[in-house]
């Protein structure tokens, strides 16, 4: 192989690689939520949100909970709440709907089939606005 080259790959082009992406254990997810509720009965969030320093706050006490945890606040921790955030919007304007519940023993979303025609088809005509869960049941 000549120099700058690797297995399978074309001189010149390079892939790209997200060393970021990573798969959250159980176990870190409950320590992450619990650490949130600890930060916020301490007074680290405001109305607009969490204040400056709190993913450092965060990281520290994943560290402290889980030796040997390679989470960081910043790309890992600020990820992991962002998707909460977007899911928990879509979770709230799925049950504004009319004829849309909730199930507490089965923690899941209840609707008759007509309720989720409707649902679908309003969303089907843009994609994207469908939440990620369901993109791949209607496609």
């Amino acid at each position: 192989m000549e120099s700058g080259e690797s297995c399978g790959s074309v001189v010149g082009r390079t892939k790209k690689v997200d060393k970021t992406m990573r798969t959250w254990t159980t176990r870190e997810e409950d320590v992450l939520i619990r650490t949130l509720k600890d930060v916020i009965t301490k007074g680290w969030k405001s109305e607009n949100g969490f204040r400056a320093g709190y993913l450092t706050l965060l990281e520290s006490a994943m560290h402290a909970a889980i030796p040997g945890c390679t989470l960081r606040g910043n790309p890992h921790i600020n990820s992991k709440v962002h998707v909460w955030k977007k899911t928990y919007s879509t979770l709230c304007t799925l049950l504004g709907k009319s004829g849309v519940g909730w199930n507490d023993t089965d923690n899941t979303v209840e609707a008759t089939d007509e309720t989720w025609d409707t649902i679908i088809k309003v969303n089907t005509t843009s994609s994207s606005k469908l939440p990620f869960f369901l993109r791949g049941i209607i496609s």
